[in-house]
């Protein structure tokens, strides 16, 4: 686990702007229950979308972090 947040942590410092690096972290922290980790970057996913519909879709993930 420690090599794959490396990973995504380097995926997210070359391509800060691809939200898929911060979907992916994202999920790796909701996994390992690091749900602060999770829902910031839920949020610069939200933040980055421009499509409602995958805005909507992202609002949804962060509302089932929250739940849980």
């Amino acid at each position: 686990p420690a090599e794959a947040l490396v990973c995504y942590n380097r995926a997210v410092e070359v391509s800060p702007n691809d939200v898929t690096c911060y979907d992916s972290r994202a999920a790796f922290f909701a996994d390992s229950k690091r749900f602060e980790e999770t829902i910031q970057d839920y949020n610069k996913v939200i933040s980055r979308k421009g499509n409602t519909k995958d805005r909507t879709k992202s609002n949804a993930a962060v509302r089932c972090i929250l739940c849980k």
